[in-house]
């Protein structure tokens, strides 16, 4: 089941093409690229919207005896853990890779004022100790913004940004 796509591209006549492919697959990752390359020959904008929420904990109480919690967490199998983890990290590392050569040719085509940047779509469950909506998830989104973290200051020598986006609600109480 492919859970992520590539779904379009806006060439520099401003025309959207539109373009599939599964970012869990490298293969898949390299005929996209090898399609823009030809097509436009460079990008300014990635943005990393692929996300898998996998198993939560949220039919366990805010307050489970430790063994309610052992025994729902051990509910999920570790390959969906394992998915988790490939669809909100790993997808994305490898599409970033890809892409990169494309960003630094947008850098210098110059076509915008602004420089090439990735944008990931992480979550504020990346910053939440809650563990119904899932270790997973909550675990695999804080990876998610260190990783942007660390492209950010190794791709300066290129100019290309990086960017994440923590996308939801935030309730105090």
């Amino acid at each position: 089941m492919v859970f992520a796509k590539i779904s379009s591209i806006l060439n520099v006549n401003r025309i959207i093409i539109p373009i599939c492919g599964d970012v869990t697959s490298p293969s898949s990752l390299a005929q996209v690229s090898t399609q823009i390359h030809q097509q436009t020959g460079f990008i300014n904008l990635l943005i990393c919207n692929a996300g898998s929420g996998g198993t939560g904990l949220k039919d366990v109480s805010a307050r489970p005896t430790l063994d309610e919690f052992v025994v729902a967490a051990k509910r999920a199998p570790n390959a969906e853990f394992n998915d988790v983890y490939n669809i909100n990290c790993t997808s994305v590392y490898y599409t970033v890779l890809e892409f990169l050569e494309l960003l630094d040719r947008g850098n210098k085509h110059m076509n915008l004022k602004v420089k090439s940047q990735v944008i990931a779509t992480a979550s504020i469950a990346g910053y939440m100790r809650d563990p119904r909506w899932g270790f997973a998830y909550c675990s695999s989104k804080a990876a998610l913004v260190s990783m942007m973290k660390s492209f950010s200051t190794y791709c300066v020598p290129w100019g290309i940004r990086f960017n994440s986006v923590a996308a939801g609600c935030m309730f105090f109480i």
